[in-house]
């Protein structure tokens, strides 16, 4: 029976009766060592975890990692604000289907992407899978295409009744349908899901079979979308976040990791602005500044650059926002997150400047002036996390509080 953990980000999981096993913390430890995965530290007979969130699922035993910003220890509502800003930030379709909806259990988030995926093939089978020109090269009886003559000479010199030739197929075999196939066989391999087994099954007697090659961050670069295939584009999505987020083990063979992981941060930052650009007024902007060089050495061979998370115009006002998801201590700001912003400030010549976290506690502030310069403001907004609002009351709630605090 496959053992499941539940616990929250930054916490610790320790050997022992009620936590992990000697076996699984050894699994772990090998995942650790092969480097280039910042999900959790290791320590004296633990793991400790970071503000990466999601599911890391092991040969024999899944963890599941949830986001906290205060001291409610209620596993669902931390499950379901979860799903909620993944769904807001497009992280999962816009088909699917409300948190309230979900029977909320540990892993519930694997478990959603694996239907999702499911449906998505379901649905590309039944429309038809799309079919391309392919270039092949081959050795027949029959003269069709263009002959090659250099190989036909070293191939069929005594066999005259066959040609080496090229020429053109239209078929199934092209990089969607390989991709999409891979992610098909690793969902056969890691779903441990009983009410998913058939449906799998029967997907893998209804697609084409196709060649196992390597795929790569490159792979779905060389993909461009248009008219015949942007139906594709929600499948290949879950795809690229299962292939690239699994890590199999090529040496020994036994410590294979699905690790669908989020940065917290980088959820939050997503969301505010999802959340501001859903209710912007015609004559109002948001934008993610890019970022810009802040220093260099003086022979340009190194730079440092500088990048605020959200720029806001409201009213022809500039505002400058910056999202931590992180609990303040006192509702006070660390003195980096600070200077940060003061700099952003002055740089992108903001009317005022706002730190934007999960604890629900505002509090109003300035940077004390200088010389010829006047008090800057500079904000503390603690946005409360409901545990009964469904996701859009709680964006223009967001949306409210943040208006209100530029209109001050």
């Amino acid at each position: 029976m496959n053992k499941q953990f539940t616990v929250y980000e930054h916490e610790k999981l320790y050997l022992g009766e009620n936590g992990l096993t000697k076996k699984q913390l050894e699994q772990l430890q090998v995942f650790h060592e092969r480097g280039g995965h910042p999900y959790f530290s290791l320590g004296h007979k633990y793991v400790k975890f970071c503000e990466q969130v999601g599911v890391l699922q092991l040969a024999d035993f899944s963890i599941e990692i949830l986001p906290k910003a205060d001291k409610s220890v209620d596993q669902n509502h931390w499950r379901k604000m979860l799903i909620d800003i993944l769904r807001a930030v497009d992280s999962l379709p816009i088909q699917t289907p409300s948190s309230s909806q979900l029977k909320l259990k540990p892993n519930a988030i694997l478990s959603l992407y694996f239907d999702l995926y499911i449906k998505e093939l379901q649905y590309l089978l039944h429309r038809g899978l799309i079919k391309r020109y392919k270039k092949v090269e081959r050795n027949q009886t029959a003269l069709k295409g263009k002959l090659i003559f250099a190989k036909q000479l070293q191939k069929n010199v005594c066999q005259q009744q066959r040609f080496y030739v090229r020429h053109s197929q239209y078929n199934k075999e092209h990089l969607i349908h390989h991709i999409l196939y891979k992610a098909l066989i690793l969902l056969s391999k890691v779903n441990r899901e009983a009410n998913l087994k058939s449906k799998i099954s029967s997907l893998l007697l209804d697609f084409p079979p196709m060649p196992d090659l390597f795929i790569s961050e490159a792979s779905f670069q060389k993909i461009s979308f248009h008219r015949n295939n942007e139906h594709y584009r929600r499948a290949l999505a879950i795809a690229r976040l299962l292939l690239l987020h699994y890590h199999p083990d090529l040496q020994r063979g036994q410590q294979e990791v699905l690790a669908l992981m989020f940065d917290m941060n980088a959820l939050w930052e997503r969301f505010i602005f999802k959340s501001l650009k859903k209710q912007l007024g015609p004559n109002d902007r948001i934008w993610a500044e890019p970022r810009k060089k802040f220093w260099q050495f003086s022979d340009q061979n190194s730079s440092v650059y500088m990048k605020p998370d959200i720029i806001l115009q409201l009213n022809n006002k500039k505002y400058v926002l910056d999202c931590k998801w992180k609990r303040l201590e006192q509702s006070k700001p660390s003195p980096h997150d600070l200077r940060q912003l003061y700099v952003y400030l002055d740089y992108y010549e903001g009317q005022k400047a706002a730190l934007i976290h999960p604890n629900g506690v505002s509090k109003a502030g300035f940077f004390q002036p200088q010389k010829n310069t006047d008090a800057k403001d500079c904000s503390v907004l603690g946005v409360s996390i409901p545990s009964n609002k469904n996701i859009g009351s709680w964006q223009q709630e967001i949306f409210r509080q943040v208006k209100n605090w530029a209109e001050e």
